[in-house]
């Protein structure tokens, strides 16, 4: 059993790396703006070129690891992500760029449902929430990270050195998980009507669908351009907020623990109802308060944020079988990222171009906070 929970632990290191090759263009943002010389709204733009890439390979994954077993899959992501950050390092052109974070996305997509179905393998069914919880370490860390990397990094290095780093450090990643890690050797049934039919059959699936979109806006597409709203909107020094951006993340990390414990304890439907109620209301007020009170808002929301996932898929593990858990990550996560990690932080970056980046902010916290009723129609096997 110790060796089984190594495997998480080591999942929850490459699920960080996976999402940290994601959200390192949001402290980047400004830098890579104002080398190429584009605007607010094309930079912005970066991220939906990411997800596009993510959900057309996680759409896709039931199929790559029922052929390859979802420890080679997660293998594959883990090389084609080195690979993906290298080819973005040397491109110089902004159309080059677009393609190689499509790569990009499509190399990080593999990785989620097949890492999902190992850790629910691995795991008993009463300590879902402890495991996703220390799974869930991985992504909170990589929000901490990447604004004080990139703040470092960048006093030494230009940008593009940044990605050739990170790119090795991928490659590095990969020949370890496949020298440490043996578990997840196996395979799950590939999408097919038949299990399509199962998942898409379920109004509950299409609520936690639903909810993934908003929070997920709430937390990758808000991350994605909060930097530039609070230097170019709201005027602070760009040190100092990239310090704050990533000191905000630090308490998601017990965060994650304490959601576990509670899905364990209540269920996941409380958890839900809980951080996504709140999280609504404080996106809200990022986009209408100042000063002191938006920098304190700053740092309660992510946390929530943090305590919505484990909750997410220990719900999705109540609503489907076992067999297609893979399944119906795989068509979750995707809806989830291109509307709330691509679509949100394109459509502010065109706000913010016609100086009305704060309505952003309000319309999605006030979106998510409207969709809470939904949960009452949420059948879970608790």
């Amino acid at each position: 059993m110790k060796s089984k929970y190594k495997s998480v632990y080591f999942l929850a290191a490459i699920i960080f790396l996976n999402l940290l090759a994601r959200v390192i263009f949001s402290p980047l943002l400004l830098t890579i703006e104002n080398d190429l010389g584009i605007s607010r709204s094309q930079a912005s733009g970066f991220f939906l070129f990411i997800t596009l890439g993510y959900a057309s390979t996680m759409l896709s994954s039931g199929f790559i690891s029922a052929k390859l077993s979802h420890r080679s899959t997660i293998l594959l992501s883990i090389i084609s992500t080195g690979l993906a950050l290298l080819l973005l390092s040397r491109n110089i052109s902004l159309n080059c760029i677009r393609i190689s974070l499509i790569f990009l996305g499509m190399s990080c997509g593999l990785y989620l449902p097949s890492g999902i179905a190992v850790i629910t393998r691995l795991a008993d069914s009463k300590n879902w929430g402890k495991a996703i919880a220390i799974h869930e370490l991985g992504p909170n860390m990589s929000l901490i990270a990447a604004p004080f990397l990139v703040e470092v990094l960048l006093r030494f290095y230009p940008w593009r050195v940044i990605f050739l780093l990170l790119g090795f450090v991928f490659l590095v990643s990969g020949v370890l998980f496949a020298v440490l890690v043996k578990e997840g050797d196996f395979r799950d049934e590939p999408p097919n009507f038949e299990n399509l039919g199962v998942i898409l059959s379920k109004p509950s699936f299409w609520i936690i669908t639903i909810l993934l979109c908003l929070v997920i806006g709430s937390a990758l597409g808000v991350y994605s351009v909060l930097p530039a709203y609070l230097v170019s909107d709201r005027a602070m020094e760009r040190d100092f907020v990239n310090f704050l951006v990533g000191f905000s993340r630090i308490s998601g990390l017990f965060m994650v623990f304490l959601s576990g414990w509670l899905v364990d304890r209540f269920g996941a439907r409380f958890v839900l109802y809980a951080t996504g109620l709140t999280v609504g209301l404080l996106t809200v007020l990022l986009g209408l308060t100042h000063g002191i009170i938006l920098v304190l808002v700053v740092i309660i929301q992510p946390p929530l944020i943090a305590g919505f996932f484990p909750a997410v898929f220990a719900a999705v593990a109540q609503i489907v079988p076992a067999r297609t858990r893979n399944v119906a990550v795989s068509l979750m996560i995707p809806i989830g990222n291109l509307i709330g990690g691509g679509v949100v932080p394109m459509a502010m970056g065109w706000l913010a171009e016609r100086g009305a980046f704060a309505i952003g902010f309000i319309m999605i916290g006030a979106m998510l906070t409207g969709s809470i009723p939904l949960l009452f129609f949420l059948k879970l096997k608790e």
